[in-house]
């Protein structure tokens, strides 16, 4: 066995790995702080630019306007399964493949499916023993 210290490795490994979490939670705190900022300015300009009847807001620094933006979550697979299949509309479908149920084939054949890249890589994992 080599007479490299595992000890001392996996203790500064972890002193550091707590030094980038101090940093990403003041980075959160701070970048909180600023979105609140940002979210006061942009109510600001939307009030006035309504009273003023603007749909863009043309600055020397930039044009502020207005952009409708959406978002689509399954509510029940079930649902929207049985209506796709009902109505022919697998238009409302997106594919893409399990990563777990590829793993398992992956696993008992060797190949992933036609038409699926996949890959693995192996990464050291270190768990915190101090009790935090």
């Amino acid at each position: 066995m080599s007479d490299f210290m595992y000890d001392n490795a996996v203790k500064e490994y972890l002193v550091l790995r707590d030094a980038v979490d101090a940093i990403e939670e003041e980075a959160k705190r701070a970048k909180a702080e600023l979105r609140a900022s940002m979210a006061r300015i942009e109510a600001q300009i939307t009030e006035h630019a309504q009273a003023d009847g603007l749909v863009t807001v043309p600055t020397t620094y930039g044009v502020a306007y207005w952009s409708t933006h959406y978002t689509c979550k399954c509510a029940s697979r079930d649902e929207l399964f049985d209506y796709v299949r009902q109505h022919e509309a697998w238009d409302l479908l997106e594919a893409r493949p399990s990563k777990s149920a590829v793993l398992s084939l992956v696993e008992a054949t060797g190949e992933p499916p036609p038409g699926v890249n996949f890959s693995a890589y192996r990464a050291l994992i270190i768990r915190d023993q101090r009790g935090k």
